[in-house]
């Protein structure tokens, strides 16, 4: 499926990316234009966290369903996976180990 866009009737899916969460809210970049759209936690999957690729059906313009886009996640590797893997590797180069707040 082409996740840019793909339109049936008012009914669209689009992709979505968790940036962060605050509070209650998470942070979602929204289509391929990446608008920040701000959603309640509670309609996020329970397994979402800052960093997944979400497919978000819209009905006119509003979400309806939100989802973990499976296909996306497999074949995009994780910012955050690779930031840790990063710092894991600089640890053991140098011997130093990073703290966070330093």
């Amino acid at each position: 499926m082409d996740h840019e866009f793909e339109a049936i009737g008012h009914q669209s899916f689009v992709p979505g990316l968790i940036v962060a969460f605050e509070g209650a809210m998470a942070i979602v970049l929204v289509g391929v234009e990446q608008e920040r759209w701000d959603f309640p936690r509670e309609i996020l999957p329970t397994a979402a966290e800052p960093g997944s690729l979400l497919l978000i059906e819209l009905l006119d313009g509003r979400p309806t369903r939100v989802e973990i886009d499976a296909d996306a996640e497999a074949v995009q590797p994780r910012p955050v996976d690779d930031r840790l893997a990063r710092l894991d590797r600089y640890e053991r180069l140098t011997g130093h180990e990073v703290v966070a707040g330093r």
